[in-house]
This record gives C-alpha cells, structure tokens and sequence, in this order.
C-alpha cells in the first residue's frame, strides 16, 4: 500500500505495517530509475544509498551498472571494484579494452612489434648460449647457475651432470621454491580482478608457504625415504636440485597468467587455463626425466616410484597432522 508494506498475522490477529528506511526508499528509487533509462537520477540515488550505508554493494554495483550505460568505463570499474562484482567488471572492462585499442591502437601495435623483437632477440641468444663452446665439449648453460635454464630444453642431459660434475645446488634449488612462494602470493592479491575473488582479510601466509615449501619438501623427503627401498641412485641435494628445477615452468606459467588476467575477461580464461596446462605438463616431463636419470630407473620403474612417493606424501602429512593433533 503505497511505500508501506502490510502483513496479516492470523496467531496474533493483527497487522505489521512496515514502512521504508530513507535507505530503503534511495534503493528503490534508485532501482526504479534504472529500469525506465534514467541513469542520471538513478546516480543521484545511489550516491545517498551510499551515505547512508558506505558498506552498500547494491549501490556501488548500481554506480557501475549506470556508469557503463553512460560510457564512463573506467568510472564503472572503479564501482564495480568496490562492489566486488567480478561477472560485471568482466563485461564493462571487454567495452574499455575496445575503447582503448580504438584510441591508441599505434601504441598498442609498436608495443607488440618490440615484444615480439624481445622474443626473436632472446630466442637468438639462447641460441647461441647452448651451442657447446669451442674447445669444450659444454656449453655457457651447462655450469651450476646456468644449468637450470638449460635443464629446461636439455634435461636428459643436464640432469646427468649433477653428480659426475657436482653441479648440484640446494641452495638454488631453495631460491627456485622462494620464487614459487612469491608467485603464489602475487596471484592471491594481484590477479586481474575479473579472475580474482579473494579477499585480502582471508590471506593467511602459512598456507602459502605450505602450498609451496611443505609441498616441496614432503615430495623430496618421500621420495629421498623411496630410493633406499626402491635401490635410487639420487642423494637428498640432487633430489632436491631435480624437482626445484623442474618447477620452473609451472612458476613461469604462474607469471604469465598474473599478467594475462590483466588483459583478459572471464569469457577468454580458455587461455589461462592452456599456459597453466603447458607449464604443468612440461614440469612434469622435467620431474620424469630428472628423477629417472638421477635415480637410473627404468621407465615403468619412475612411474612406479612416482606412485610410492604418493602415498609417502600422504604418510607424512598424515602423521604431521596427528603429531599437530597430539600436541595441541
């Protein structure tokens, strides 16, 4: 009945009027503004909601619904953001890429011409960097601060030097996994915001560093326990310099995709998920080939050995986690 809203109660044979708050009524009008086209009086309305209640995702969301309509992009972004509405960030931002390529479409192009360049010149150069030198039977990767980056296209062959060469490096190998933490942190607060929906008040760092350091260690610690029953070749520094660089490629799709998610709208994740898929399945070839070559396995028997080191994992986590139970 009017602005009033009446409800029956037949228990108590009376009847409730409940009348609008003056926030109530700013959505409603607000509401109703934008339904017949008005997005400038719906504006106006959404600003009081705000006064009334700054915490109002209705109204921050309505701001970006009207500021979208009215061709003010990055206005509505900025809404959308404080209204954590990742869908409709999603679809106002494809409008403002458009915008922005139409405006300066030539700096776009000379921006892409010098990537590709950068790609050419360092593929040159990588070129060069893994022809063997003259007079030596290595190239200017195969050394212990360049063998990460040349296990990467020769791990067959790299991995076979750690022990002959002594070209194992624990301490890299701790930097690779620092790096790994790093990228994992830059993704939970940094990730473009049509992808990310976390929220920094729910960050907790010591799940990080058990996404990454824990999970590294377990697997090099159960593997390390699998090699003397399973008659391993590979000691605990060369397990550990395998699998750290082995992760390289996953880290790098992870940077690759922090900077994707900021180009792209959720309709286009089709390609974040292929760099996620081409970093995983190249680690994993590198993690084969490394612990078959440092452990001298047979190829039946690495993939038999990956599944044992599986259930040592879930041995020591469990145990970890009863240990943690019995002492608190």
């Amino acid at each position: 009945v009017g602005e009033d809203v009446l409800v029956a109660d037949a228990a108590k044979n009376t009847i409730q009027v409940f009348t609008p708050t003056a926030y109530g009524s700013c959505l409603k009008q607000a509401f109703g503004a934008v339904g017949t086209g008005d997005y400038e009086t719906a504006l106006t309305y959404w600003r009081q909601a705000l006064c009334l209640n700054t915490n109002s995702r209705a109204a921050y969301i309505g701001m970006g619904v009207c500021y979208d309509y009215l061709g003010s992009y990055e206005e509505a972004l900025a809404c959308f953001r404080k209204g954590y509405a990742n869908e409709e960030y999603s679809v106002t931002f494809r409008e403002w890429r458009k915008a922005f390529m139409r405006d300066h479409f030539i700096w776009v192009l000379a921006a892409a011409v010098l990537v590709i360049a950068g790609i050419a010149i360092g593929v040159t150069a990588l070129g060069r960097l893994l022809r063997p030198v003259e007079g030596s039977a290595y190239c200017r990767l195969e050394t212990k601060r360049g063998l990460p980056l040349y296990t990467l296209f020769h791990p067959a062959a790299g991995f076979e030097q750690l022990r002959p060469r002594g070209l194992a490096s624990p301490v890299q190998a701790m930097l690779i996994v620092l790096l790994w933490l790093i990228a994992v942190l830059l993704q939970y607060f940094f990730t473009g915001f049509p992808f990310n929906e976390n929220r920094a008040v729910d960050f907790q760092v010591f799940f990080s560093i058990v996404q990454t350091f824990g999970l590294y260690f377990v697997f090099v610690l159960a593997n390390f326990g699998l090699s003397s029953f399973m008659t391993g070749k590979g000691k605990l520094g060369e397990i550990m310099t395998v699998t750290s660089y082995a992760l390289i490629p996953y880290i790098l799709s992870l940077f690759i995709n922090l900077l994707l998610s900021h180009m792209l709208t959720k309709n286009e994740a089709v390609f974040l998920g292929i760099v996620s898929a081409i970093g995983l399945l190249w680690s994993a070839g590198l993690l084969f080939a490394g612990m078959m070559t440092i452990h001298q396995y047979s190829v039946g028997k690495t993939l038999l050995s990956f599944v044992v080191t599986l259930a040592g994992m879930l041995i020591i986590v469990f145990l970890a986690v009863l240990l943690f139970t019995l002492f608190m």
